[in-house]
This record gives C-alpha cells, structure tokens and sequence, in this order.
C-alpha cells in the first residue's frame, strides 16, 4: 500500500466538508472522485486498489473512488506529430518514434465527493 498517506489526506479533507451532526443525523462520505493526470506520478490503478482498503480501515466503512482519467499532450520530435496520449509510454501515432515530448500539469487533485443521505 504504497498511497496510504496520500489517501488519508484525501479522506480528512472530504471528511472536512462532510457536514457535522446534527440530531444523530449526520451524512457519510460516499464517493471520492479524483482527476488523474498521466503526469501526476501517481499510479492510477495501484491507487485505486490501496483507496478501498485504507478507506474502510481509516474511517470504518468503505468509500467509492472514481478516478477520471485525463489525457496528456505530446508532441513526437521525429515527425513533429501533436496530439493526446493516455499513458507515458505511448508512441507516436503517425510514425511511431518513441519517446514523445509529453505536456501538462500533471495533476492529481480531488475533484468531488459525494454524501449519503443520512436517512438510508
């Protein structure tokens, strides 16, 4: 689990906007939506698998993660090729030169959350 700490400072800042309770009556935290950059550092699929076990142990009851993947530009050196690719290793679609100059901000940012009705 090599995102704990990331998915605990997740958790604390959707869990902040949670609203408190009131009258026993307090809404949970349902869904996590994160936008993923291929750039981010981070490994989108490892995070995931690591979210639905730290969630549930860190608040004691399991969360939905859904991670919107973005895409990066690049542009190829060979052909001078621009377009979008979803992973850092991808070659060039127009002529196949590999690696591509990639672009953006690489970003991993927590995007919404969800809260469950309190009368469920």
């Amino acid at each position: 689990m090599h995102y704990v700490r990331l998915i605990r400072e997740i958790l604390e800042a959707a869990l902040a906007l949670v609203p408190a309770a009131t009258n026993d009556r307090a809404g949970r935290l349902a869904k996590v939506r994160m936008r993923w950059h291929p750039l981010s550092g981070v490994d989108a699929d490892h995070f995931a698998e690591d979210f639905a076990l730290a969630a549930n142990a860190s608040i004691g009851y399991p969360v939905a993660l859904e991670i919107v993947r973005e895409s990066a530009s690049a542009s190829c050196d060979l052909c001078g090729s621009l377009g979008e690719v979803a992973e850092t290793l991808a070659t060039c679609p127009a002529c196949g030169h590999f690696p591509l100059t990639l672009e953006g901000a690489g970003e991993f940012v927590l995007d919404e959350i969800e809260i469950a009705d309190p009368g469920c």
